[in-house]
């Protein structure tokens, strides 16, 4: 039995019972109703229901699927994440929701999560920022309770139903169902599914870049397009003021964020007291630290890797101030006297950083997790 239950939430609870609240409404839409005529509505709806079986339908898809999940003793009653929309009559409805599962399934802790952007009356925003919003939302939810979390992907938009489904099924989550007029709840466990890691990890400083940024220009990326054709399968592409932007489709933002949460396991140990070498250490040419020092965005990202709990040491190569960009490439190298370790490049404005990174454990997981961490921290300095 699970203690977390993740919903989707839609407003069936306020369609099927606008007969109650007509008055109130009157020609008004309900984003359009004050606070005082939300409070009321909330107040008429409630007293309503409360009279009712919890079988009845006109608790909506949401209380009807969860009423009939814990009958079938799937889930503990615990704690319910409700997925509700951005806008006034989904708030409005995830409100009396939680009421209700308080009140009447006496469920212990239910947490609203509004996401912003979804909403569907604001078609760009919610394309480009409510679905991503969504997966970040329910991932966060996710990570670290993959064994003990079910879903309900039931209420609301389609696209949020959807994209609900398919990150339980790429984290290994079972789904519950209940088909419209039905009493039995449909099981739909995971496939035996996998991401394709090396496609990521061959991709991963762009990946990382396009994700942290939301949008960037494609001019600047047509080399990696023309490299890697397959990057397209998982980018979305707008035109904007005569030019093309590029953003990680809703399926590649849910694969990406898929693949951090899964490298979390994979980090190397902590360094053990005395393992640690604090200093870099410049292997070919002491010049190169009189160089660096000079400049603070090099010295920041050198600071950040150094102070990693994994990172036992670092090698500079080389510095060079004149190759000004932005771009991180590290990647594994097996040719060390020391045991596999990470190939690092970082450029920056202030110039191109090269060298080693020693860690606790060298396994290719402990790499490539490793990497992942590093290449997410350095974007988001």
């Amino acid at each position: 039995m699970k203690n977390i239950l993740i919903a989707t939430c839609g407003t069936s609870i306020l369609t099927n019972n606008r007969a109650i609240f007509q008055d109130i409404l009157g020609e008004k839409k309900l984003n359009e109703i004050s606070l005082e005529d939300s409070k009321l509505i909330k107040e008429k709806v409630l007293a309503f229901l409360m009279e009712k079986d919890m079988n009845d339908k006109k608790y909506g898809a949401e209380l009807n699927s969860t009423y009939y999940i814990l009958e079938k003793g799937y889930f503990s009653n615990d704690t319910i994440h409700l997925i509700v929309s951005d806008s006034e009559e989904g708030i409005l409805s995830g409100e009396i929701i939680k009421t209700l599962l308080l009140e009447k399934l006496k469920t212990n802790n239910v947490i609203i999560s509004k996401i912003e952007n979804l909403n569907i009356s604001k078609e760009y925003e919610f394309a480009k920022k409510g679905l991503r919003n969504l997966v970040s939302k329910v991932t966060h939810i996710i990570s670290g309770n993959e064994h003990n979390t079910i879903i309900a992907p039931i209420g609301g938009l389609k696209a949020q139903i959807f994209v609900v489904g398919l990150l339980g099924q790429l984290f290994k989550i079972p789904a519950y169902y209940l088909y419209e007029n039905s009493t039995t709840i449909i099981e739909l466990l995971p496939l035996p599914i996998s991401l394709d890691i090396s496609f990521f990890m061959r991709n991963l400083d762009l990946i990382s870049k396009i994700n942290k940024a939301g949008m960037i220009e494609k001019k600047y990326i047509n080399t990696y397009l023309h490299q890697e054709p397959e990057l397209r399968n998982i980018l979305d592409e707008e035109k904007m003021d005569g030019e093309s932007w590029i953003a990680l489709s809703t399926l590649g933002t849910i694969a990406f964020e898929k693949l951090i949460q899964d490298s979390l396991s994979f980090l190397p140990r902590d360094a053990k007291e005395g393992e640690k070498q604090w200093d870099i250490q410049f292997k070919r040419n002491e010049k190169h630290l009189e160089r660096m020092l000079n400049y603070s965005d090099c010295l920041k990202v050198i600071d950040l890797i150094l102070n990693l709990p994994y990172v036992k040491k670092v090698y500079i190569d080389y510095f060079n101030p004149d190759n000004k960009g932005d771009i991180i490439r590290i990647t594994n190298s097996s040719n060390n006297l020391e045991g596999a370790a990470l190939r690092f490049e970082i450029n920056r404005k202030q110039g191109i950083t090269g060298g080693m990174i020693f860690l606790t454990e060298n396994s290719e997981e402990n790499l490539n997790a490793a990497k992942i961490d590093i290449i997410e921290k350095i974007n988001n300095l």
